[in-house]
């Protein structure tokens, strides 16, 4: 971790910066931690030996002024981040400024947390920590960590698991007993962020109430990882749950004193390795799989080796079929889903043998592991049930919230009664209250509702509310301006779309910019950006546009990663690339003509031949018009005429088409066997047989988005 040791020069705007009247940037952070600069080459520079805590304390409190001292110590009990700093600084120490908060930070003191580099975070090394905390009273340790609960509940909102809160409470002799829970219903809000900064706010406090309230150890193994499991519930602290580990993997090679108990360590250690997958060092070291398949395995082994019928393999069951579940969410593998679904039974089976909190968490889950299998119909009276039981027992709004969405998804997704849908999301919207992340998902869910419904006005407002709340430059607001660039664009192509065309481009390139740098969606957006574009093109004329539109969507088929996706974006350069051929003589027909030749392949390739897709079917019509155009009527004759065929085999299976399209097609294969197509006739058309003769400006498919 680096470690904070500014120029001279650099102190006095640093200072000026902590009281808002200098720079923000991150070339100013770097200014502020440039190291001096080397001694000169004729002077040997002597080598020092690192020095330890206590040298490192005697050395800052001797050069600090004591408001600096005062302010170092108070900051040991909160998570360092600035705004945390200065909000500590304000509350505790009025009377100092700027100066000594710079002091602290450039004091040789603090380290850097690797990762922050954009919101620094910041600790104290080895036992600097405990050193000033030592001269830090109890009571007035929780009442730092007070004014840091007030800092959480203001900038992540009420419904999170508020670590400082937890830690004041205790340190001021209030009942906070925390055991370790059995299965919860996997959807609530588990705070598993799993950032650097998430871990900091969980860490400092409970390595402060360690200071002050050593734990007392139980010295039976499972006992203590049940403990220290319920403690890492309440605090999230990667110091416990390591603890807990440890404590769980000699549950598992003790065995227990019957079968019971080894039934339990294999469920508490396949939990502590659940939650092990969803901290910091799991996500960002890519070990989340690895983890999660290591909690299945122990879940597997309490769930073969516990007595049919008992509790303690209905609870194995559930927590097996949640970690299949989560695994399912890292790689997209359904296989985990059909498991998930089978280790559960089905609706039929007995349930007597189930406790109430579990039946319903069994309930909850199979409605989830169907709704994500594409089964929203026999999902609905599952989540049904599962969220009557919640209400009949005042079930608190963080389960209830996450349930009820999920009955109005499946409602919605099964085309039941749009009354109980909606009635389900604003109960959801209900029990989401200040909780920002379910509140940011009800709202996604409203804009999905009132999108489907057609009522655009309503669904702008919830996705524009939505990118609002999401967190700026997060993988979740990307994903919901490109759920709303979609929406938009989708209306854009209509006739009558030129006055929203804009909106819609403006949307996507907003998305784009949030993505992250090797996202796999950056093809995608790309594809949708340059199709917005051809779309402004058609309405507005402006040719810059067409320009613009194919040097994206040639971007775009590089980058694409799913074939679905690269057979759209081809289908939209063909209508591009013959656009510019006709207007600019740019590129040749050629390469329209390779374009749908391109988007065929990649259709077929993604969606089969039978009964193949829509895509697939735009693609030949495209073929079949760019041959026309070059003079070759009976290859156009042959392809408008498999286009054709691939449009019955679409409707025989009842599959959603645009019905305008059919036609089209139909009329074009019938002009061409009555050798009346538009062979021959080249650049030199007039502006109305163009426009008669050239594909559709098409949409993206529905099929094509994810």
């Amino acid at each position: 971790m680096p470690v904070l040791q500014p120029t001279p020069e650099a102190f006095e705007a640093f200072s000026r910066l902590l009281s808002g009247t200098g720079p923000t940037s991150e070339r100013a952070w770097a200014a502020w931690t440039t190291p001096a600069p080397a001694p000169a080459q004729n002077v040997p520079a002597q080598p020092s030996a690192p020095r330890g805590d206590d040298e490192l304390l005697r050395a800052f409190r001797a050069g600090a002024s004591p408001g600096a001292v005062r302010l170092a110590v108070y900051l040991a009990a909160a998570p360092l981040t600035l705004p945390v700093m200065q909000l500590v600084q304000r509350a505790m120490l009025p009377d100092t400024g700027p100066m000594e908060l710079a002091e602290v930070l450039l004091g040789g003191l603090l380290r850097q947390l690797p990762g922050t580099e954009r919101q620094p975070c910041f600790v104290y090394p080895g036992r600097v920590q405990d050193l000033l905390l030592s001269s830090l009273d109890q009571d007035t340790a929780g009442l730092v960590l007070k004014h840091c609960s007030a800092y959480v509940e203001r900038h992540f909102g009420k419904g999170t698991r508020n670590f400082a809160a937890f830690a004041s409470a205790r340190l001021a002799d209030h009942d906070t007993t925390v055991t370790a829970t059995g299965v919860t219903d996997g959807e609530g809000q588990r705070d598993d962020r799993g950032d650097v900064e998430a871990e900091l706010f969980a860490r400092i406090p409970a390595r402060v109430l360690r200071f002050y309230l050593p734990d007392l150890e139980t010295p039976v193994p499972l006992a203590e990882a049940e403990r220290l499991l319920g403690q890492w519930q309440a605090l999230a602290d990667p110091t416990v749950l390591r603890r807990a580990k440890e404590q769980a993997e000699a549950a598992v090679r003790q065995g227990g004193t019957g079968l019971p108990d080894a039934v339990r360590a294999h469920v508490l250690l396949g939990r502590v390795l659940r939650a092990e997958a969803g901290t910091a060092a799991a996500r960002t070291g890519d070990r989340r799989a690895q983890l999660l398949n290591a909690a299945v395995a122990e879940f597997t082994r309490a769930h073969r080796a516990a007595p049919a019928g008992s509790p303690g393999r209905s609870e194995a069951a559930l927590e097996l079929a949640a970690s299949r579940h989560e695994l399912w969410r890292l790689t997209a593998d359904t296989a985990h889903l059909t498991a998930a679904l089978d280790v559960l039974g089905v609706p039929s089976d007995p349930d007597g043998h189930w406790p109430a909190p579990l039946r319903r968490a069994r309930l909850l889950r199979r409605g989830r592991l169907l709704l994500d299998l594409g089964r929203p119909g026999e999902a609905v009276p599952e989540l049904r049930e599962g969220c009557a039981l919640l209400d009949s027992e005042g079930a608190p709004d963080a389960v209830r919230g996450p349930a009820l969405l999920d009955l109005a998804r499946a409602l919605h997704a099964s085309g039941a009664d749009g009354a109980e849908a909606h009635d389900a999301l604003v109960r959801a919207e209900r029990a989401a209250a200040d909780d920002p992340a379910l509140r940011l998902s009800c709202l996604a869910a409203r804009a999905a509702f009132h999108d489907a419904a057609g009522d655009h006005p309503a669904a702008d407002e919830a996705y524009e509310t939505a990118a609002m709340l999401a967190p700026p430059d997060s993988v979740r607001r990307c994903e919901l301006l490109t759920v709303w660039g979609e929406s938009l664009l989708r209306r854009a192509s209509r006739p009558d779309g030129a006055g929203i065309v804009d909106r819609a481009e403006n949307v996507l390139r907003e998305a784009l910019k949030a993505l992250p740098a090797r996202s796999a969606q950056r093809g995608r957006l790309q594809g949708l950006i340059g199709s917005a574009l051809a779309q402004r093109f058609r309405h507005l004329g402006f040719l810059p546009d067409l320009y613009e539109s194919r040097h994206l969507l040639g971007q775009a088929v590089r980058a694409a990663t799913v074939a679905r996706v690269r057979a759209e974006v081809w289908l939209q350069l063909g209508r591009v690339r013959l656009e510019g051929w006709y207007r600019a003589g740019a590129p040749v027909l050629a390469d329209a003509l390779q374009a749908y030749e391109n988007a065929e392949r990649e259709a077929y390739r993604s969606y089969g031949q039978d009964p193949g897709s829509v895509t697939a079917a735009r693609a030949l019509h495209g073929r079949a018009t760019a041959l026309a155009f070059m003079g070759r009527p009976g290859a156009a004759r042959s392809a408008y005429e498999a286009a054709r065929e691939q449009w019955q085999r679409l409707v025989g299976v009842l599959r959603e088409v645009d019905w305008t399209d059919v036609e089209l097609t139909r009329h074009m294969a019938e002009e061409f066997a009555a050798d009346e197509g538009p062979a021959g006739r080249g650049r030199t058309m007039p502006e109305e047989a163009w426009r008669r003769a050239a594909p559709p400006w098409y949409p993206w498919t529905e099929e094509s988005i994810d």
